[in-house]
């Protein structure tokens, strides 16, 4: 994997806040994020035969979104981008896999935890706070609200990320 240090305060960003309609900050802004996207890509694509081009495609399109609708001072601008390029880039990678199905029945995430062991081993391929959201739900048969309270989201967002790594789940346990 390649590291890659985030810029922690670039001027650039109060230019941009003051006037949104300037493309040439906006681009210049999203070019220096565009090496930790490259890593990101090099990182989500690994293990998969897909067509990188597109899935770089998306991360690019996510980018310069992402820079668009930030808002200064909420959160640091990578922890948003991070969100924004991994969600558009998983799903040009599930997009190009044929072999993954998204109905609910199939997904091994639905059924009982007996080997604490392989079901680590099974979740690897997810983010932190999926993995998280797994965990709580399978292990401890945790609700969706107080999975929410628990990991400082709402519930909605609880079932989003739960929905997302399940298709996760699908995919890769097709491609085994």
């Amino acid at each position: 994997m390649i590291a890659f240090a985030m810029p922690t305060y670039d001027p650039l960003w109060h230019v941009y806040d003051s006037d949104r309609s300037n493309v040439e900050v906006r681009n210049a802004l999203v070019g220096k994020y565009l090496a930790w996207l490259e890593s990101l890509h090099a990182q989500m694509c690994a293990g998969h035969s897909i067509d990188r081009d597109s899935v770089l495609e998306a991360g690019w399109f996510a980018l310069i979104r992402a820079v668009e609708k930030f808002t200064l001072g909420r959160v640091q601008f990578y922890s948003y981008a991070n969100t924004c390029c991994r969600r558009a880039m998983r799903q040009a990678i599930l997009l190009q896999k044929p072999h993954c199905t998204l109905q609910d029945d199939v997904c091994e995430a639905d059924r009982p935890v007996n080997d604490p062991a392989a079901f680590a081993k099974r979740i690897a391929p997810l983010s932190i706070q999926e993995r998280f959201i797994v965990t709580l739900r399978c292990l401890l048969d945790m609700p969706f609200a107080q999975i929410g309270l628990f990991t400082g989201c709402n519930e909605g967002a609880a079932k989003e990320t739960w929905h997302r790594a399940k298709t996760t789940l699908r995919c890769y346990a097709d491609a085994e």
